[in-house]
């Protein structure tokens, strides 16, 4: 298991990224699971009552990119409503 806490700077979040698809992809033999704070949304919705501008919604896109080519699934958070 690895867990994230992401750099708010775009520039030190790719290069994690980067490192964490290298990591899944150099050792296959390993079930990954990856949770953390990647500081980061995958999808507008997700983001209530702010507006994503060109910055944000390039670094999602990235994001999305990241999973995509590290082979990982994002599993949605269930809220528990008591």
């Amino acid at each position: 298991m690895v867990n994230v806490y992401s750099s708010c700077i775009t520039s030190q979040k790719n290069l994690m990224w980067e490192d964490l698809i290298k990591c899944v992809q150099d050792d296959t033999n390993k079930v990954w699971c990856v949770v953390g704070d990647f500081d980061v949304i995958r999808k507008q919705d997700k983001r209530i009552g702010i507006s994503l501008n060109r910055s944000n919604r390039k670094e999602m896109e990235e994001f999305n990119e990241f999973i995509r080519k590290s082979g990982l699934y994002d599993i949605s958070m269930i809220k528990n409503i008591y």
